[in-house]
């Protein structure tokens, strides 16, 4: 019972964890999507969709390329931190993130399009700076668009270890996946 709710506790904090992490860039990146209109808008729509469209395997593949040790992404973060990414609980984080970041887009750009922009104009002509606007109308009527995520993370990334996460170790390399501060007696 024990290891159950380590499996609920670990869940629940990569979710929240990979919410916080998308969330200042989502929102943004579908703000810019939902209020302008440039040419190559929906070549930034397909690369954000990618990770949905592609086989997960094909996505691991790549985040493994991509945060492994000899990796762009992986060295950089080794040499600067020194910290590994690959085979650890921060490559649940990345890959949850990665997964839900076009799922945040979507929800959020739809919700920044269904606000009436005569409300932001009334704001503008009321004297309100723009990042007043953005803050103060914008992003509460935005919101439930914005919040969906949440919903979707936890329906979506429920983290599957029936043993208990210590004890599901990776084959390649024999560490344990679960942050330090998750381990059991046994792990």
């Amino acid at each position: 019972m024990f290891d159950q709710w380590q499996v609920i506790r670990f869940t629940l904090l990569v979710c929240l964890g990979s919410s916080l992490l998308i969330l200042p860039f989502g929102t943004a990146l579908a703000w810019w999507l939902a209020k302008t209109n440039v040419r190559w808008k929906s070549i930034v729509e397909t690369i954000v969709t990618l990770p949905l469209v592609l086989p997960p395997v094909a996505t691991g593949l790549i985040l493994l390329n991509l945060f492994g040790r000899r990796g762009p992404l992986g060295a950089a973060i080794k040499a600067v931190l020194g910290i590994d990414v690959v085979f650890t609980w921060r490559a649940v984080l990345v890959a949850t993130a990665v997964m839900s970041f076009p799922l945040l887009v979507r929800t959020a750009r739809l919700g920044f399009e269904a606000v009436n922009p005569r409300l932001e104009q009334i704001a503008e002509t009321l004297g309100a700076s723009f990042w007043r606007v953005i803050f103060t109308v914008t992003i509460p009527l935005a919101a439930r668009g914005i919040l969906v995520l949440h919903h979707t993370h936890f329906a979506l990334f429920p983290v599957d270890h029936p043993r208990g996460p210590c004890r599901r170790r990776s084959r390649l390399c024999g560490k344990c996946v679960a942050p330090p501060w998750f381990q059991t007696r046994g792990g």
